[in-house]
């Protein structure tokens, strides 16, 4: 059975067509969790009420992130305790998400 953050990852990369980084990211060559063609994503999983976004993550996806040319997401997922249901969420900036709608 694979870890709730491997899910994750993976359901990240299905959804948005892309694959899991080597060692979810952790050597060298390969940063952060999941590459597309168009986004460098970081995923956090966890059965927590909270998480915290810390301004230093964001940067390092960031700064990985146009290193590639690509735009930077991050990726959440909520468990709730004692269900298989979780909540998915994303993060990016407000500028990006504008450009997005067409405002």
């Amino acid at each position: 059975m694979k870890r709730p953050d491997q899910e994750h990852e993976e359901h990240v990369a299905r959804v948005l067509g892309g694959r899991v980084q080597p060692a979810s990211g952790a050597g060298p060559l390969h940063k952060l969790d999941v590459k597309t063609d168009h986004e460098l994503v970081s995923c956090k999983c966890t059965t927590s009420a909270s998480t915290t976004l810390k301004l230093a993550d964001w940067w390092e996806v960031q700064s990985e992130a146009q290193m590639l040319g690509l735009e930077p997401m991050m990726a959440y997922r909520y468990h709730i305790l004692n269900s298989r249901q979780h909540v998915d969420m994303v993060a990016i900036t407000m500028d990006r998400y504008i450009e997005l709608r067409g405002f």
